[in-house]
């Protein structure tokens, strides 16, 4: 009966630190390993954050404005902006080759 109550509270120990495995008053994970990868996570996510934002605007702002600010004659976005300028060569290329 000792060796049955033994095994009971075994797996009951292992199905209650299945699910908690993250410490509210350190505010941290109990297990190292998981806290390290959590905060590699959240560093490599913070890294990222809001690079793709200007996705969400309407076509004609993403198409042809916030690449290049002409108050302080500056580039914004000079990757997007090289890639307009490229597609309007390609564009000027196409009739100039055909006349």
């Amino acid at each position: 009966m000792e060796v049955n109550q033994e095994i009971h509270r075994t797996e009951a120990a292992k199905t209650f630190w299945k699910t908690r495995d993250f410490d509210p008053v350190t505010v941290a994970y109990i297990d190292d390993v998981k806290e390290k990868k959590f905060s590699l996570d959240r560093d490599t996510e913070a890294a990222t954050h809001g690079k793709d934002q200007v996705k969400k605007l309407p076509i004609s702002v993403q198409k042809e404005a916030m690449m290049f600010n002409p108050i302080n004659n500056c580039v914004d976005d000079e990757a997007r902006l090289n890639e307009k300028d490229q597609r309007e060569l390609n564009k000027k290329a196409r009739y100039q080759a055909r006349h």
